[in-house]
């Protein structure tokens, strides 16, 4: 047999072991350091839209107001106790954050997500719209427990879910920091 008829019988073998192989590694590396397909759960009612669906996720790049992200959260004091928790993002590095009788406001604007808003009553829509939905004058006592201000340092962020009452988010860890955000939202 010739040398050029051996290379050739050589060939369809290589199409069969070696290019699904390479592809096999080339989809892992792109998920290991690219992107990845993440399903948020039904019963996370929290994220509103978000909940049940399907989102895929970029680890590169930086996240918009407003964007989903998966953040990788550890209780205090327990760093073996971590899970990841999609959240929103509210503030970016060099915004003011502000809290007040429960309200958050991000740059002296008011965040709250339409989800939220359709669940209060009439009633409680105009308690809040009186005297909630604008932050405290710098005139006002802000030595009030319920008060606190603060400015995000560069590679923070303020991440919240659309329930005023789910404070599993900036509320109870703080500000986050670059590298605990796992996945950005890409679609």
């Amino acid at each position: 047999m010739a040398p050029k008829e051996r290379i050739k019988k050589k060939c369809p073998a290589w199409k069969y072991y070696a290019l699904p192989l390479f592809s096999i590694i080339l989809v892992v590396l792109l998920r290991l350091w690219v992107g990845f397909v993440y399903h948020v759960p039904k019963e996370n009612e929290a994220l509103g839209k978000y909940a049940g669906r399907y989102h895929l996720m970029v680890r590169i790049g930086s996240p918009k107001r407003g964007e989903l992200v998966l953040v990788i959260l550890e209780n205090k004091g327990k760093k073996s106790d971590t899970h990841k928790q999609p959240l929103l993002v509210a503030g970016l590095p060099g915004d003011t954050i502000e809290s007040y009788a429960g309200a958050i406001y991000v740059n002296g604007k008011s965040w709250y997500p339409s989800h939220d808003q359709q669940q209060r009553s009439s009633a409680s829509k105009s308690i809040a719209s009186s005297h909630l939905l604008s932050p405290p004058s710098p005139d006002s006592d802000s030595s009030d427990s319920t008060y606190y201000r603060l400015v995000l340092r560069p590679n923070e962020f303020w991440l919240l879910t659309y329930s005023i009452r789910n404070t599993m988010d900036s509320r109870h860890y703080g500000p986050i920091h670059r590298n605990r955000l796992y996945g950005i939202q890409a679609l």
